[in-house]
């Protein structure tokens, strides 16, 4: 099996991946207020790149822009840098397993992080099946999707103690994304109830019309962000039920290849 022949490879790194995570890292030596040349002189990125994942990491939190229009580490990753380093460090052979498991199955694969009420994409690996690109929606990497209609949300939210969970799910807006959205409080508690956070978790149509995902916590040390993965398919490609069959044990073998990368 695939599964099997994987676990004898090394991962295939990106490179470009791994120069863009270098960004953050420049600040950690104690390095503050870096303009975009500079960045791009010590990443050995292009500008237009530079630009990019400097954008992003704006977004995701982790950067921030000074008056001066120079960059420094915000506050959030200052306050747990250690952890956003090592996350980092981590970045590029976690994506090769995600490219793999995109690869495997065909469908688009992603990671996400609780980001309070919602979930905050760090990697989307777009496939191109018929029907895949609708559903993706252009949605890339630094955005943030409802953790209440999502798989990768409510994969997060089961891995909560039952009081975490409620005190966030307390202070949710209930937007009725797809047509099977949760639209109370008291649904979605009661849904989690019976969940366990050790097994995949299914969303069908709740965040969008014709599409379903599912998704699996990976358990990391308790200093990093809580992440999981997901894989999301046509919904008139896979029911909820064959999507647990057939991409559920590719998606639990992958998610426990990260929850073991050092």
């Amino acid at each position: 099996m695939w599964l099997e022949a994987a676990s004898s490879q090394q991962p295939r790194l990106s490179k470009s991946l791994q120069l863009a995570m270098s960004i953050p890292l420049l600040f950690s030596d104690g390095r503050s207020g870096l303009g975009i040349a500079e960045v791009t002189d010590l990443s050995r990125l292009s500008r237009p790149s530079t630009r990019c994942y400097i954008r992003t990491f704006v977004q995701l939190g982790y950067l921030e822009r000074y008056k001066t229009h120079k960059y420094g580490l915000a506050v959030r990753a200052a306050n747990h840098g250690l952890s956003l380093i090592g996350a980092l460090r981590r970045a590029a052979p976690a994506v090769s397993v995600l490219e793999e498991l995109r690869d495997r199955t065909g469908y688009t694969v992603s990671m996400g992080a609780l980001n309070a009420g919602k979930v905050t994409y760090i990697h989307r690996l777009l496939a191109h099946r018929p029907g895949q690109c609708r559903i993706n929606q252009e949605i890339g990497v630094g955005a943030h999707v409802p953790i209440h209609c999502t798989a990768l949300g409510k994969a997060l939210l089961a891995s909560l103690t039952d009081q975490a969970r409620r005190n966030l799910i307390s202070r949710l807006d209930f937007v009725p994304w797809g047509p099977r959205a949760f639209v109370t409080h008291e649904q979605l508690i009661h849904d989690l109830e019976d969940m366990n956070y050790r097994e995949p978790v299914v969303s069908d149509e709740e965040f969008t019309y014709e599409a379903r995902s599912i998704a699996m916590f990976v358990p990391r040390p308790r200093i990093e962000p809580l992440v999981a993965i997901d894989v999301t398919v046509p919904a008139v490609h896979l029911t909820s039920q064959e999507l647990v069959e057939q991409i559920g044990p590719a998606l639990v073998y992958a998610a426990k290849r990260i929850s073991q990368i050092a």
